[in-house]
């Protein structure tokens, strides 16, 4: 019996990479989809459509997806990395930070693309949202700490941002009406955080 567990491993292993993405039963994603392979061959709308445009669709949602992930990883690294910057920078003296100011501001700059990137990249799906910022967003006072509040908002930003990102694509068994994304929803949190990451740098 022992010598069969690996193999039965292996099995469940395999049986979790085939297993389909819960994303490709997203509504939006499959309509947009729909929609890009009636313009590509100008071919009518289906009551259900046949199996072999089903199959164009849910690659399409796999790159998609893949896409994303790999762009939300991204964000999500340099988020961290951000926090590190400032904790080096601030336990530094003054005149020995010119080399930690820099990495510090060229963390932001990797925020602020990914985060502007991100950001384009679901806006192209989820049209019906509101996609920048209303307003400045309002910071915590860093409690005496140089920049503290800045990275502190930034870091809950994104994380508020993945987690509705996670929820809405990749989650099983997870249903969000878009009608209930449009004021906080995914861009606009993006949005913020990639505002604060550009005037931050300014201020270094």
């Amino acid at each position: 019996m022992a010598l069969g567990a690996p193999e039965q491993k292996d099995r469940d292993d395999k049986e979790k990479q085939e297993a389909p993405s819960p994303g490709r039963q997203n509504p939006i994603l499959r309509e947009y989809f729909l929609k890009q392979y009636d313009d590509i061959h100008s071919s009518p709308r289906f009551d259900a459509p046949p199996p072999f445009v089903d199959s164009f669709i849910d690659l399409q949602i796999d790159h998609f997806l893949s896409t994303v992930e790999e762009k939300l990883g991204r964000l999500s690294s340099n988020t961290q990395t951000l926090t590190e910057a400032r904790s080096r920078w601030t336990s530094t003296p003054a005149e020995s930070r010119p080399q930690l100011t820099k990495v510090f501001k060229q963390t932001l700059r990797l925020i602020e693309n990914d985060a502007g990137d991100l950001r384009k990249t679901l806006s192209l799906i989820f049209v019906e949202l509101k996609g920048k910022a209303s307003s400045q967003p309002a910071l915590e006072d860093g409690a005496g700490e140089p920049y503290a509040g800045e990275v502190q908002f930034i870091g809950d930003t994104v994380r508020a941002a993945e987690k509705r990102i996670r929820d809405y694509l990749f989650a099983t068994d997870t249903t969000v009406n878009v009608g209930d994304l449009r004021d906080k929803n995914m861009l606009v949190l993006l949005d913020e955080a990639r505002i604060v990451a550009r005037k931050l740098q300014k201020r270094l």
